[in-house]
């Protein structure tokens, strides 16, 4: 007989997963006593998983348990459903059965099953944690965005991005960008001596539009009164 010391945590996890289908196939479903069960089993797998030194290993443990629905043969209702759906494309040792089921006994068994593999995964995730890199990173070198400060103030150029994206701006969008340029200038996002001229100018180098000029528009007028709308919530 083998010392309990020496037994290998893998084999120990998958009869922990086993016996989650074992205990959902011979119990109805109790939201206390799946919880309960759910939770000793959780207990003991983060045990055995803090035992495997590869991180090979732990990273696939971790991705079979996000498997949507295993069977070991020996359960009930697989043996059943292997009895009448078995035609040699699956092996003797495991069977994947896929949704939608239209047996009213498996949909149950499968929603028992799914209830308690939700409790157990959520306690078990929670606990483990992705194990950070060993090797040493190259310093980051945090790339600040161009805030065009020559024209906008403190974080500004942010709001005209914005506007830009959400007005679908191209180089047609003359009366749009005009509404931009008034608004963000009448609310002194933009600097004074910022001329129109100026700013399409600005426009033509970093987008590359070729605009002639900006179709004027009143910002209080009422056909603004949309892009006012989305102005305001993104000021």
């Amino acid at each position: 007989m083998r010392n309990s010391n020496s037994e290998n945590p893998n084999e120990k996890i998958e009869f922990i997963l086993s016996s989650l289908i074992d205990f959902s196939n011979n119990n109805e479903f109790d939201y206390s006593l799946y919880k309960s069960f759910a939770e000793d089993s959780s207990k003991s797998f983060i045990r055995y998983f803090s035992q495997i030194e590869d991180q090979t290993i732990k990273e696939k443990i971790i991705s079979d348990l996000h498997t949507d629905f295993y069977f070991i043969v020996n359960d009930a209702v697989t043996n059943m459903l292997a009895s009448n759906q078995n035609n040699g494309s699956v092996s003797e040792d495991e069977i994947y059965i896929s949704q939608p089921i239209p047996d009213n006994r498996i949909r149950s068994y499968e929603s028992n099953y799914m209830k308690l593999k939700e409790t157990f995964l959520n306690l078990v995730l929670t606990e483990i944690k992705p194990q950070e890199p060993k090797a040493i990173e190259k310093e980051k070198v945090e790339i600040k965005p161009q805030k065009h400060t020559d024209y906008f103030k403190d974080n500004a150029f942010e709001i005209w991005e914005r506007l830009f994206e959400n007005f679908n701006i191209d180089k047609t969008k003359r009366t749009d960008l005009r509404f931009m340029y008034e608004i963000m200038k009448h609310n002194g996002q933009i600097h004074k001596t910022v001329t129109v001229k100026s700013i399409t100018d600005w426009i033509n180098e970093t987008y590359d539009f070729g605009i002639d000029k900006l179709q004027y528009t009143n910002i209080k007028s009422k056909s603004n009164e949309n892009r006012m709308s989305i102005y305001n919530l993104i000021k």
